[in-house]
């Protein structure tokens, strides 16, 4: 098969075709077994069958000639992009939790909406812990990763250029994270927080010229959330604004730490290296 280059119009008909087999795969999963709805173990395993056949699937039309590691940024880049981004996973809790609350002070979060995240976070024992931190942490961040900053943001990155492929992949990204899109409130509280994770993920990725640090980054954002939940640190479905001290410092943090990722992507050759083979 030759090659297709991938314009702004394929890379979004390809976000909506994998939105569309979650929708159907999540209501196959429903018709079998009913609780599925409240078991984010099962809708993560769903995402990743779905988000790995869209990677792969980008690949075969837009990339079939090219080895899959090099297509999905899988490569080596300075191992210092790993430690920023473990550390932006934790420091962009500040900001995001800050967010979360700002819109939630004017859009209150519905009591039933509450009561579903509850049920979907519920942690009761620890076989359960173990899996919510596996799915939740692991598994969710790789496929994503795979299908939006892998293949989507490789492609793009050569047939339409770094500030549309940025742009385009962060939109994406966050605009894929809800189930309600009838309701503004529901939209803003989870598109608010997610956006500026968003951004700095994609800033990762192409500063550094791989995949590896921004899936480091997504790894830690997760597991910090699970971890939190599963600790009992957090309760699912609560709804308080987080201490001025954790979102001033974590917000504060994120900017230190995205400026040493900016230094270290002009100083470190490998890492030039990794992103002139993104733009081949």
């Amino acid at each position: 098969m030759s090659p297709r280059a991938l314009g702004l119009g394929g890379a979004t008909a390809w976000v909506l075709g994998a939105a569309w087999g979650l929708i159907l795969l999540g209501r196959a999963a429903l018709w079998l077994r009913p609780a599925a709805e409240h078991d984010i173990v099962t809708l993560g395993l769903l995402s990743a069958v779905v988000f790995l056949l869209g990677a792969f699937g980008v690949l075969s039309v837009h990339r079939p000639a090219t080895p899959v590691r090099g297509a999905l940024g899988l490569r080596a880049t300075h191992p210092g992009f790993a430690a920023f981004g473990v550390a932006l996973g934790l420091a962009l809790h500040g900001p995001a939790e800050a967010l979360r609350a700002l819109i939630e002070r004017r859009f209150p979060v519905p009591e039933e909406e509450l009561a579903f995240q509850v049920q979907l976070l519920s942690v009761d024992t620890p076989l359960r812990a173990a899996m919510l931190l596996v799915v939740a942490a692991c598994v969710v961040p790789l496929v994503e990763e795979l299908f939006f900053r892998g293949a989507l943001y490789g492609c793009l990155r050569r047939d339409v250029g770094l500030p549309a492929a940025f742009t385009f992949v962060a939109i994406a990204f966050t605009l894929s994270h809800l189930a309600d899109y009838s309701s503004p409130g529901a939209m803003l509280r989870t598109w608010a927080p997610l956006l500026p994770v968003a951004l700095v993920l994609g800033w990762v990725r192409a500063a550094s010229g791989s995949l590896l640090p921004s899936l480091a980054l997504h790894v830690a954002f997760n597991a910090l959330t699970v971890t939190a939940l599963v600790s009992g640190l957090s309760t699912p479905g609560e709804s308080a604004a987080p201490p001025p001290w954790f979102a001033l410092g974590g917000s504060v943090a994120t900017l230190v730490l995205v400026y040493g990722v900016h230094a270290l992507a002009r100083s470190s050759e490998v890492a030039v290296e990794a992103r002139e083979e993104d733009e081949r």
